[in-house]
Formats: structure tokens, C-alpha cells, sequence
């Protein structure tokens, strides 16, 4: 009866364990930039800008009520959706990969992971190659 009882807790402890390894990673499926990506687009932007005489570049090509719109976990704005712009292969290629069901565009001087399915940002790098960003 003992080894029963022990069986039991052994299993249940075991189930604990692969739950938590299996369930908590799965919670947040959300696609994110790494920090090797995001170090990526702010230097292919930056050597692309680094052309340019300084003060030429509008930071803030869209109004403030867009750009503060402009972030995780919120739908695209929808009078954006014409402005998106593919990734140029060479650094789309240098990325870790687009996830299914998402897309990397990039908006303005913004980079962003869209959910294909109803545009909403999974993640941002806002002014990418201008400088200290989000």
C-alpha cells in the first residue's frame, strides 16, 4: 500500500514538472524581437541614414495619436495598412525568422511583427537606425 501512495506522489510531481516545462512557455505565444534582432535592423537602418546630412530625417512621420497608437498588443491602425513595406530581403534574411501566421514589415522609420490574421503588433523598434529607440 506504501509503494502505492509513493507511486502516486512520484507521478504527480512528475506531471507538476512537465506541465511547467510544457504550459508556462506556451502562454506567451506572442512573437518578440531578440536583442541580436533588434541590434540587426538598428545598424542596417543606421549605415542606410548614415549617408544623409544630419537634421534631414523627420523622426515622426506620423502624428502623435498614430505614433502612440503604435505599440504591442494593439491593432494596426488601419489608415497605415497601405503604408507597410516589405523588409529588404538581405536583412529580412539576417533575422531570426518570421513565426507562422506573422509578418515583419517595416512603417516609416518603425519595424514591426504583424499577426497576418487582423494586423495586430506583436512587437515594435520604433525609429530604427535613428538612435535610442523602444
Amino acid at each position: 500500500m506504501k509503494s502505492q501512495v509513493d507511486f502516486r506522489v512520484v507521478l504527480s510531481a512528475i506531471a507538476l514538472v512537465i506541465a511547467t516545462f510544457v504550459v508556462l512557455p506556451a502562454a506567451d505565444k506572442t512573437p518578440k524581437f531578440t536583442a541580436g534582432d533588434r541590434k540587426i535592423v538598428n545598424e542596417y537602418y543606421m549605415h542606410l541614414f548614415g549617408e544623409i546630412a544630419p537634421g534631414t530625417i523627420n523622426r515622426y512621420e506620423f502624428s502623435v495619436e498614430i505614433e502612440r497608437a503604435l505599440k504591442p498588443d494593439e491593432k494596426l491602425p488601419l489608415q497605415l495598412e497601405k503604408k507597410l513595406e516589405t523588409l529588404p530581403r538581405e536583412l529580412e534574411e539576417k533575422l531570426s525568422g518570421q513565426p507562422a501566421g506573422y509578418a515583419i514589415y517595416k512603417l516609416g522609420h518603425h519595424v514591426l511583427i504583424l499577426r497576418r490574421s487582423d494586423l495586430l503588433i506583436a512587437d515594435i523598434i520604433k525609429n530604427a537606425g535613428l538612435g535610442p529607440n523602444e
